[in-house]
Order: C-alpha cells, then sequence, then structure tokens
C-alpha cells in the first residue's frame, strides 16, 4: 500500500473516530451529565478540526 493510501484510510478512521466520539456524547449528554457530554462533543470537533488541518498540510 502507498504512502498516500495510508494516510488516506487514516483520515477516514479519524473521521470515524470523530463521529463515535460525538455520539457517544450524545448519551453520556442526555443520560449522565451533561458537562461530560458537552465536553466529548469538544473533542470530537478537536479531532475533526485537527484532522482538517493534517490533510491541508500534507496535501491529503
Amino acid at each position: 500500500m502507498s504512502g498516500r493510501r495510508i494516510r488516506k484510510a487514516a483520515h477516514v478512521l479519524l473521521f470515524v473516530v470523530a463521529a463515535v466520539v460525538f455520539y457517544i456524547g450524545l448519551g453520556v449528554g442526555l443520560q449522565y451529565d451533561p458537562n461530560l457530554g458537552t465536553l466529548l462533543w469538544a473533542a470530537s470537533g478537536a479531532i475533526v478540526v485537527l484532522n482538517m488541518l493534517w490533510m491541508r498540510r500534507r496535501g491529503g
């Protein structure tokens, strides 16, 4: 597998991880602790933003 394909797969995986963290934050926020849910949403947003910056920087 070429380096470019591995980077693209990593970006897709990071977007999936961000979606999972967001979904977990939604469940936690509604059922247990709104503050922790909001923190997980912020973490999800940070994952997306940092992934986009990585894509922009590396030309991925």
